[in-house]
């Protein structure tokens, strides 16, 4: 934090510096611009007895022999914003720089093509900024520009600085005005297209726009699903029509009005916690209490193909005991079957991983009538996601029964597998001495292994195990 002292001060060690620099060297096109960054208040600078305004700071930059594209964005800037705000010498409409003449709209118009190749420059937010300024201009009186040999209206300018700047209100106050209300007409920026929907949304709030639509269509189970949906902290509530609703009130709203939309259930079910360890905590639905569980096999039983939802059900089926089923449409099923029916769905990704802890160790599976054994759905799990857990169970495995597998086209035995749990950062006293002691189990003496591009000698990863890493032994790069 600064006093206003302190910013006097600091500011005026800016302007000396730029000062003293310009009058050793008045060709450095950065020392002109830092000059005129400073020149907030001061109507002119004296630079070797000779008084300068701001505008012809920021042409001395540009003429300068010593080029510097770096601050040629800020410069054009500059001057594009004095012409824009009337403050010209002698009130101009244009600035002359290296003999022609140039507009506002021209100058905005070089700065956004010299921030594209200043590698230097990436204020995202001053690059908004450009655009905003040269879209206003052409929204006044309906002209077009030409950037890089591409023709932009008002419009297109407007959407490129939401896309700079995406946080910035006020541009997106101004964009609506080039849209129709009600249209879903959208405007194409640089990276996103943008309809008269979106501006609304982002300049009220998702929660206060989103309780809006609710008070349009209070019977829309969607609108009660998307106000839910961004009320993301537990104790957020939004306001329709006068009543504060919580982001399970939403959802409940939400499955009243329509029970067979399966993704609300899920959600609903996520609001639901055992804050109080009542064991089993309910909402309730049309006068009907639904636990956690109930709130998942009605997703299920609203859309029985769809993979995910197999699985987050398997998931909170307890463990113990294993023989504890859940019945969806009328048939039992078992945490394990649960996991197979999402597989049976698709296997891509997929629970493949924790259909192993449903698993004894020589259990098989049936999935798709293809057998499948425990080291069978580890290798499956982890063609689609590596992790500390897949890799040790699998070493564990392989080094138990001495077999190879291929993951992704590589072969891969025990020591590999311990090998690759070495490559993930640990944050607890487990992973790390239980990866470097099962690694250790595959070694004797004399024996060296290839670690994270080290080769670690038997006795390293032997004090590995209890975190004394022989740090003063020499390394030899891989």
């Amino acid at each position: 934090k600064y006093t206003r002292d302190e910013c006097k001060e600091k500011d005026q060690q800016l302007t000396d510096s730029a000062i003293e620099d310009l009058e050793n060297d008045p060709e450095f096109a950065s020392s002109w611009c830092d000059l005129a960054a400073t020149m907030f208040r001061r109507r002119t600078v004296t630079v070797s007895g000779k008084p300068y305004t701001k505008e012809e700071c920021c042409v001395r930059s540009l003429e300068a022999t010593r080029d510097d594209r770096d601050h040629h964005a800020v410069a054009w800037r500059y001057l594009g914003i004095i012409l824009l705000s009337g403050n010209s010498a002698g009130g101009s409409s244009t600035v002359t720089v290296n003999g022609e003449k140039y507009t506002d709209r021209e100058c905005f118009a070089m700065s956004i093509e010299a921030r594209e190749y200043a590698e230097r420059y990436e204020d995202e937010e001053e690059g908004g900024a450009d655009w905003f300024h040269l879209g206003t201009i052409l929204q006044r009186d309906g002209s077009v520009v030409v950037i890089d040999d591409e023709e932009l209206n008002a419009q297109e300018c407007l959407a490129r600085a939401v896309d700079e700047d995406e946080e910035n209100l006020d541009f997106w106050k101004v964009l609506p005005a080039t849209l129709e209300e009600g249209s879903s007409d959208a405007v194409s920026g640089k990276y996103a297209s943008y309809n008269f929907e979106d501006c609304q949304r982002r300049i009220m709030g998702e929660v206060q726009w989103h309780a809006i639509q609710v008070e349009k269509d209070i019977n829309s189970s969607e609108a009660w699903n998307a106000l839910g949906t961004c009320l993301f902290k537990e104790e957020a509530s939004a306001v329709v029509s006068g009543k504060h609703y919580s982001r399970q009130d939403c959802f409940v709203k939400a499955v009243e009005i329509n029970s067979g939309r399966s993704h609300v259930w899920i959600h609903l079910g996520d609001t639901i916690t055992d804050i109080n360890n009542t064991g089993l905590p309910t909402v309730t639905v049309n006068g009907k209490p639904y636990t956690k569980l109930a709130c998942y096999i009605q997703a299920v039983e609203s859309d029985p193909a769809n993979s995910q939802f197999w699985s987050y059900l398997a998931d909170i089926i307890s463990a113990v005991p294993s023989s504890l089923t859940v019945t969806v449409s009328g048939k039992p099923y078992t945490k394990q079957e649960c996991y197979i029916r999402s597989l049976e769905i698709s296997s891509v990704g997929g629970s493949w991983f924790e259909l192993c802890s449903t698993m004894a160790e020589n259990d098989t599976v049936t999935i798709n009538d293809k057998h499948y054994t425990v080291k069978d759905c580890i290798v499956n799990s982890l063609e689609f996601m590596r992790s500390f857990a897949r890799w040790l169970h699998l070493g564990t495995i392989l080094q138990r029964d001495g077999s190879v597998v291929t993951v992704a086209g590589k072969e891969f035995n025990a020591q590999r597998c311990f090998v690759e749990t070495l490559k993930f950062d640990f944050d607890d006293d487990y992973c790390a001495p239980t990866a470097w002691k099962a690694l250790v189990s595959t070694m004797k003496r004399g024996d060296t292994v290839m670690v994270n591009g080290k080769v670690r000698t038997y006795e390293f990863c032997l004090n590995a195990v209890t975190g004394e890493d022989e740090e003063d032994e020499e390394d030899e790069d891989y």
